[in-house]
């Protein structure tokens, strides 16, 4: 029986990957400027570390190797830039939660789970530093939708790892096979939930992908297609 839904965060509810896409071709322009440094190199590198740090899937990565400032710290020492990661790695989530915004509808259908008889959480890897997360997380008020938030840095690892989904099932003291999770990167947000038993939804607002995975139940274009759904037709109040 349903009991709970579970929503990841960036390009799931909002529109991260733009945000962060115009953090750092800002930054990388800055950087141009101010040390005269080809600013597609340095967004080359930037991404490189972004991949060789947190990227694995194989392996899942700790929150620190989300940390901007680590990002920072390995760009400078290639290209010989005298800056501060941590001022920098500050700059950028202020840029990014300039740009943030939650997808249309999304607040909406955060709305129509909060009141219904179903338990919400929110699973979300860190930023590097929790704080960070945490004011994006109040900056767009999302807080109040959520019975449950849980974050790597609660868990110590990132996603896809099983311990940040069985911390997830244990704080809302419900049972794999009771949830719901919606995500948007097939692999990190739902191979292993589905492994546990959770009924899982892929969506591909923020990245439209045509591949299909025998771990996705559903799939929708939009975060409000959830509410379409046939599996929660009997517990929404709509």
């Amino acid at each position: 029986m349903l009991k709970g839904v579970v929503f990841d965060f960036d390009d799931t509810l909002t529109d991260f990957m733009l945000a962060t896409s115009k953090t750092e071709a800002f930054i990388s322009l800055e950087m141009h400027e101010n040390h005269k440094v080809n600013a597609f190199q340095f967004l080359h590198r930037f991404n490189y570390w972004r991949l060789k740090l947190s990227g694995s899937i194989g392996k899942p990565s700790k929150p620190r190797h989300n940390s901007r400032a680590l990002w920072f710290s390995k760009v400078f020492k290639e290209l010989n830039i005298e800056e501060d990661p941590e001022v920098w790695e500050f700059k950028y989530w202020q840029l990014v939660n300039k740009h943030i915004k939650c997808f249309p509808k999304a607040l909406h259908v955060l709305n129509v789970f909060k009141n219904s008889d179903l338990k919400t959480g929110l699973v979300t890897d860190s930023d590097g530093k929790k704080i960070f997360k945490q004011k994006r997380i109040a900056k767009l008020g999302l807080k109040t939708f959520f019975d449950v938030i849980i974050m790597s840095d609660d868990v110590g690892v990132n996603k896809p790892s099983v311990k940040v989904f069985k911390a997830l099932c244990e704080s809302l003291n419900l049972n794999p096979e009771e949830l719901v999770i919606i995500g948007n990167d097939p692999v990190r947000d739902l191979k292993n939930s589905k492994n546990l038993g959770f009924t899982t939804v892929w969506t591909v607002q923020s990245w439209f992908d045509a591949r299909s995975y025998d771990f996705v139940d559903f799939k929708i274009e939009k975060i409000q297609d959830l509410l379409r759904l046939k599996l929660f037709k009997k517990v929404l109040k709509i």
